[in-house]
């Protein structure tokens, strides 16, 4: 049931069991080392304060949100204006419902006292653009959230499973990016990782049988990959195989064309893919 709003100091034996949560939460991720920040998160750069504001994939309560939020070097979010809370909620409403269908946690809390709301970050800011009847504290609810499908916050329990938004100086060097797809041509079948130009991160080749092409796609180093080549007139492409052909430090495709029977070179140069020549096979339906 809603409470009085005035403030109220939370009892020491309240204080310390929440203090515990967030250090076990803390101290779990620290165990893992430099494997503390291998979560799936959607990183966007903030023009309004040239920040990185990131949204998890997976779900915790508001303690874990925010140990992850430190092992990346941040903070769960500070919103600091109107203008700030709008981007956000443009960037990243069509992603942030979790399985249990809230909003993503934030970095503003009254665990210390009760209607006294404060940024975990330390930043002072007043902007509270609060629901409807919120913070009711409904439950003893001490932690913010974005409602599901408006830009205005909750007050909720910490054991509630949502996403989070975290908020960093500048972008982790690595990161697992989101679960992404991207579209292919008809009936893709054998690809291929491969570092199509040597910046040490795994491109990817695609065959694409019906539509008698291979795809390249290059990988951007923070898990996204952007279309590089369309190489058409590949025939029907089946098993595709990344080798150094001319010796010259840059991948090579050579690939089976299975009804016309020859295995074919693709030579990279750089800039563009060049057929260089066919290689008879034994015979047609040749898979590689």
């Amino acid at each position: 049931m809603p409470r009085s709003a005035s403030a109220r100091r939370v009892s020491p034996r309240r204080f310390l069991a929440v203090s515990a949560s967030a250090f076990a939460a803390l101290a779990s991720l620290a165990a893992l080392g430099p494997r503390a920040a291998a979560q799936q998160v959607l990183w966007k750069d903030n023009p309004i304060t040239g920040k990185v504001v990131g949204l998890t994939y997976g779900t915790s309560g508001w303690n874990a949100a925010e140990a992850q939020a430190v092992a990346y070097g941040g903070h769960l979010v500070t919103i600091r204006s109107a203008a700030e809370n709008q981007w956000i909620f443009d960037e990243f409403r069509a992603s942030w419902n979790g399985p249990a269908g809230g909003g993503p946690w934030i970095g503003l809390n009254d665990v210390q006292v009760e209607g006294t709301w404060r940024w975990i970050s330390g930043e002072v800011s007043g902007f509270r653009p609060w629901g409807a009847g919120q913070p009711d504290n409904y439950g003893d609810e001490d932690w913010a959230h974005f409602y599901p499908n408006a830009n205005v916050w909750n007050d909720y329990t910490d054991f509630q499973q949502f996403r989070s938004l975290i908020e960093v100086p500048q972008r982790p060097v690595r990161s697992w990016s989101w679960p992404t797809r991207y579209q292919l041509g008809v009936f893709p079948l054998f690809g291929r990782c491969f570092d199509a130009d040597g910046d040490g991160d795994l491109d990817y080749a695609s065959p694409e049988r019906d539509s008698s092409q291979v795809t390249i796609w290059s990988n951007s180093g923070n898990g996204n990959f952007s279309l590089r080549a369309v190489v058409p007139n590949c025939g029907s492409v089946h098993t595709i195989l990344p080798v150094d052909w001319d010796g010259d430090g840059d991948s090579d495709l050579i690939f089976t064309d299975v009804v016309g029977g020859a295995s074919r070179l693709l030579v990279n140069s750089g800039s563009v893919w060049l057929e260089a020549s066919n290689f008879v096979a034994p015979a047609p339906r040749a898979y590689g």
